[in-house]
């Protein structure tokens, strides 16, 4: 039977529960408290409770000592006090420990990054200097300065995702008025190395020469590509196919201006031939890249008008191309596309005056207008999308314009590092050179229509 002993223990008892010096430790000592009955053969009662712990009834098991607020004293036993520094949960004296964070050393970007804590991160990150890009675009490039050395990979956010990056190599074959333009958002971009510019005449070689210093300048295409793995071609309209075939069959990658071509068969030839080597194409509908027609495109395919009925765009510049059709139509037949991917089922051309009237009726019974001329002597650039709910309109030339070229070069080197298809594919140009093909207006093939 278990009796609870509540006077001093004895000298025996002392020495049997491990007194050393003539006293007991305090954490022994609460050790022994919450022990059981001894072994046979030792002492059966229990050790004496301490005067300053709470006192246990018969037959219980002793409680866990209630621990002294920190800074009061204790007496440990013989006349001995000491003062607690800190109170731990299991009773006893633990020193206080400082808490100050030791000096380490900080690694190198990335790695010290993924180390600190978040707000410190994100107070890094806003602290840093950033590029920004237009919305709606896709965007690759790397906030804060990009690697000088060729070749080298490195990770990066796009568009919510983590891609893989390096440097393109490419060239430029084509450094006319847009060409030029072109050549220098080349020049300019962080992920593009423009190695390579051809162009027959020699006042445009020394155009590109002082665009691109670096870069090699030649007369052919043919001489330009063993030193690209990604071609953007910029010749005139009639010249498109024949240099794509030629960029294909040498394993480039290539980027083609508007139209494709001149004809659906040399659009099938170019796109077939871009299936069978696996290689990136993509046409230059820079519109598809507009951040404006991105929003006009979005808001008629939701239905914010209700079901569209009618689409009618407007295009009159005074660039003086003799082809407005294939210069200025494909613009808003590849925003037409974007709205209506279905089957168009009539297609006809009607020219009145300057003006060229191109009328479209898609199978699912919408039907769009598109009025382009390069003679006019009021500039227009509007796009209008009536619904049974309201109407839409977009004014190009009322509307600040962000980076449409940037966006699609970016576009461009994320298809041709990742190798995706790119929004404006082959596949889309060859609809669009077919739509226009079916339009019956007399164009020779000796065009030298740019853009």
């Amino acid at each position: 039977m278990r009796s609870s002993v509540l006077s001093n223990p004895t000298d025996g008892q002392q020495a049997a529960n491990g007194h050393h010096g003539g006293h007991l430790h305090p954490r022994r000592h609460d050790r022994a408290l919450r022990a059981g009955p001894l072994r046979e053969g030792r002492h059966e009662e229990r050790p004496a409770a301490r005067a300053d712990l709470p006192q246990q009834g018969g037959g219980e098991r002793a409680r866990r000592p209630v621990p002294p607020a920190s800074g009061q004293e204790r007496d440990v036993g013989h006349g001995r006090r000491e003062q607690l520094l800190s109170a731990h949960p299991r009773g006893g004296l633990r020193q206080r420990r400082s808490r100050r964070r030791p000096r380490g050393v900080r690694l190198h970007r990335g790695h010290q990054r993924a180390l600190d804590p978040p707000r410190q991160r994100k107070r890094e990150a806003a602290a840093e200097p950033a590029r920004q890009a237009p919305a709606g675009a896709h965007v690759i490039r790397e906030r804060g300065a990009a690697p000088e050395r060729q070749g080298e990979r490195h990770t990066g956010h796009a568009g919510g995702r983590v891609i893989a990056r390096r440097f393109v190599d490419v060239g430029l074959v084509g450094c006319g008025r847009w060409g030029q333009r072109l050549l220098a958002a080349l020049v300019g971009h962080p992920w593009l190395v423009v190695r390579a510019v051809a162009d027959v005449d020699p006042g445009r070689r020394d155009a590109a020469r002082r665009l691109a210093p670096d870069a090699k300048i030649v007369a052919s295409l043919e001489e330009a590509l063993p030193h690209v793995e990604a071609m953007v071609i910029a010749t005139p309209t009639s010249q498109h196919a024949d240099h794509a075939l030629t960029t294909l069959t040498a394993e480039r990658d290539v980027f083609v201006e508007k139209p494709l071509a001149l004809s659906r068969r040399d659009a099938e030839r170019v796109a077939e031939l871009a299936d069978d080597k696996r290689r990136v194409g993509m046409v230059g509908h820079i519109l598809r890249f507009d951040e404006r027609v991105e929003r006009f495109v979005q808001a008629a395919r939701s239905g914010r008008v209700g079901p569209l009925r009618e689409i009618r765009a407007r295009r009159l510049t005074r660039s003086g191309s003799p082809h407005p059709l294939w210069t200025l139509a494909p613009h808003d037949v590849a925003t037409l596309l974007s709205i209506d991917g279905g089957p168009v089922a009539d297609v006809r051309a009607v020219r009145s005056g300057a003006i060229t009237h191109l009328e479209l009726t898609f199978a699912s019974g919408l039907h769009a207008r598109i009025d382009v001329a390069t003679e006019s002597a009021t500039p227009c650039r509007q796009t209008r999308a009536r619904g049974s709910g309201g109407l839409l309109v977009l004014d190009e030339l009322r509307s600040k314009a962000g980076d449409p070229l940037g966006c699609e070069l970016d576009h461009f080197a994320e298809a041709v590092i990742t190798r995706r298809t790119p929004r404006t594919s082959l596949a889309e140009g060859l609809a669009v050179v077919s739509i226009l093909e079916r339009a019956h207006e007399p164009l020779p093939l000796s065009s030298t229509a740019t853009r």
